[in-house]
């Protein structure tokens, strides 16, 4: 396989992800960071990889087990303690001893959970005078306690000013940072700024209800009052900060649907300042929420985006967060005592609203422009029955359309589903899709077949950018569930990875008991590159079994570049996901998932977003689909790695380590191992 692109954290597990922002290609700084001038675009950047940068994050060292994690000391030169340090604070290398480091701190953890003071000597760290004393003295730490940042993810506390992320509605205040990798290594870049030139760290970063990062940042170690407020996490203290802060925010929720209903003169009907509604009220069609005041009254007013499947964010009061989102076409009822307030969102100023949801009866503000009468919204039809999640014509006439919008194509057993073209003809390739895949209904008129077959069939537009005829009895709005069960052949409770054949991928080519056709163009496939223990660049060990995979096989969506996919992959075997998608390598994600059997595999080469949001997975079950890296010379892969989970470590899906495979390093865990013989057994049974 090709150099790999790794982050080991994970990220917003606790919380619904939807794609909201698309930025440029990882690895690349869309700005940079300036302390007197914020963030600027980057410009005259170049890009590299390195082995080491100057930023460390601390944690307490003891060779003594304990569930206390005290804070760490920082020490004068002759040895005194000065500092108490919190775990999980940010520092900067000045200089490294084999015992011990000279730092700068950058920025203290505020995060209440990051250590517990045991009452050692010497002051916490992070008030004015301690501050102002550690800029004038040298300070060091424990070698030991000095590690790597890959695992850690930091949220800025505080910005002053607070600012917006340009080109977003991301403030810097609550954002989550995560350096960025490439090949287990480091991405740095230097940019210039007028004839100043400096190197700075890339970093991913990300809101808290986007798993995808909204900018890359660099960031120079001589200009670091970004961090200087932080609150560093490991994966499982975010994970816990996150629930807590869900279940934080439906309980406030709660409490003011219930204050609602308390305020008998709350009045709420379509804002003068909108068009007048004109169609019927469909608020009987709205079932009432235990608990909750349904308000009556008319609500034609709807959430208009431009793009048909865009969705609107909706916020809370300060307009920083968002609290839910809403679906393009989503029915609103608009609060009249409110009026417009306008809020600074970046470079811009808009007008918010006050609204209510009338499916979930959720307050919230929304930009004001994004919200129109049905009528006069041309992305949503404004014939759309308020028939809940059905997505079946109401109507007795034969020649009745169907609804105009996106479908998932479902089937009963999960299989792949037959289609035609315009002309009714089914050829033998590219005329079926998957289920669970997308279709949009871009002609609703329900036709027969040439010979009827008992189905009413409508013209769609697929993920591949095709027009099929689809039976619409196979189509729906809801969850597919079929599109997430075993498939394929099981081989004593274990499936194959990928859903077609790789054609021994893994294999040296004069020991694959069989060829793939589709794959003998690829450099990769006919050189060995997907071995277990191959050559990689730096002088390293390859640590996966590559599964190759044909292009054009079916992807997770419209949105993805049509080139760049190469099919689903599943879980070998039942187990628990340890984390959600995070970058790996250009442009691909990856993910790891703890199996019954007692090892975890990490899975890479993946699209994003297609983890199903569950904690667990059934064996077989596809969880994903495999993207290509659009190197000519290597086919849509799955990366596939497998490790012994014999230590928490690899348990909670840190994998990095010094492993050597044929005297290399793999720069993976002790606890890798060679998994070929059962693949080649279990491909060889599960493709005959």
């Amino acid at each position: 396989m090709s150099p790999k692109r790794s982050i080991v954290i994970s990220l917003l597990s606790a919380l619904t992800i939807s794609s909201v922002f698309n930025v440029q290609a990882l690895g690349q700084a869309t700005m940079i960071w300036n302390d007197s001038q914020g963030l600027i675009e980057a410009s005259q950047c170049t890009d590299r990889s390195v082995e080491e940068i100057p930023f460390r994050v601390t944690r307490y060292f003891s060779n003594i087990s304990s569930d206390k994690k005290p804070n760490e000391s920082l020490r004068s030169e002759a040895g005194q303690i000065q500092f108490q340090l919190p775990n999980q604070s940010l520092i900067q290398l000045l200089a490294q001893g084999e015992d011990r480091h000279q730092v700068r701190v950058i920025g203290a953890s505020l995060n209440k959970g990051s250590s517990h003071h045991t009452g050692t000597a010497g002051p916490n760290y992070g008030t004015s005078k301690a501050s102002l004393k550690s800029a004038k003295q040298k300070l060091f730490i424990d070698s030991r306690s000095a590690l790597q940042i890959n695992d850690y993810v930091f949220e800025i506390i505080e910005s002053k000013p607070s600012r917006a992320i340009p080109g977003t509605e991301l403030f810097l205040e609550g954002s989550l940072w995560q350096v960025t990798l490439e090949d287990e290594q480091y991405r740095m870049t230097e940019c210039c700024v007028g004839k100043a030139c400096d190197n700075y760290v890339l970093f991913d970063v990300f809101s808290k209800d986007d798993e995808n990062p909204v900018a890359q940042v660099g960031v120079s170690a001589r200009q670091t009052k970004l961090f200087e407020k932080i609150s560093g996490y490991t994966a499982e203290d975010l994970e816990k900060k996150l629930n807590a802060e869900k279940k934080e925010q439906q309980k406030k929720e709660k409490q003011q649907q219930q204050q609602r209903q308390q305020q008998q003169n709350t009045q709420i009907s379509s804002s003068s300042s909108l068009p007048p509604p004109v169609s019927s009220d469909v608020a009987s069609s709205i079932k009432a929420i235990p608990g909750v005041e349904v308000v009556e009254g008319r609500f034609e007013n709807i959430v208009c985006m431009e793009q048909r499947n865009a969705s609107l964010n909706v916020r809370d009061e300060s307009k920083k967060n968002v609290l839910f989102k809403l679906d393009n076409g989503a029915a609103v009822k608009v609060f009249q005592d409110f009026g417009t307030q306008s809020k600074k969102l970046g470079k811009e100023t808009i007008e918010f609203i006050k609204i209510q949801d009338v499916e979930t009866n959720k307050v919230g503000f929304v930009a004001k422009e994004f919200i129109s009468q049905v009528s006069s919204c041309g992305s949503v039809e404004s014939d759309e029955p308020a028939q809940g999640n059905s997505a079946q014509s109401t109507s007795s006439d034969p020649a009745a359309k169907f609804l105009e919008r996106e479908y998932l194509v479902c089937t009963q057993s999960g299989s792949p589903l037959s289609v035609y073209d315009t002309n009714f003809k089914k050829l033998s390739q590219g005329y079926f899709l998957e289920s669970g895949e997308k279709a949009t209904v871009i002609d609703g008129t329900l036709k027969d077949m040439p010979t009827p077959n008992g189905y009413k069939y409508v013209k769609v537009s697929t993920e591949s950018k095709n027009i099929r005829y689809v039976a619409k009895d196979f189509l729906t709005i809801g969850k597919c569930e079929t599109s997430m069960v075993a498939s394929g052949t099981s081989v004593n409770g274990y499936f194959f990875p990928t859903t077609t054949s790789t054609g021994f991928s893994y294999i040296a080519s004069r020991n694959r008991p069989r060829q793939h056709p589709g794959l003998t163009g690829f450099a990769g496939y006919r050189s060995n590159w997907g071995l277990y223990g191959a050559n990689r660049s730096g002088g390293r060990s390859h640590a996966a079994n590559d599964l190759y995979q044909p292009r054009g096989m079916s992807r997770p969506g419209k949105a993805y570049t049509q080139k760049y996919y190469g099919g689903p992959f599943r879980a070998i075997t039942a187990g628990r996901v340890l984390r959600k998608p995070i970058p790996f390598y250009l442009g691909t994600f990856e993910t790891a998932i703890l199996h019954e059997d007692g090892v975890v595999s990490r899975y890479g080469e993946i699209y994003p977003t297609t983890v199903y949001k569950s904690s667990r997975v059934k064996a077989g079950e596809r969880i994903g689909y495999i993207k290509w890296v659009g190197q000519n010379s290597v086919a849509p892969m799955l990366h596939f790695e497998n490790y012994y989970a014999k230590n928490n470590s690899v348990k909670t899906g840190s994998l990095r380590g010094s492993k050597r495979i044929n005297g290399k390093n793999s720069r993976r865990s002790e606890h890798l191992f060679d998994r070929t013989k059962v693949m080649r057994d279990l491909e060889a049974k599960s493709f005959r």
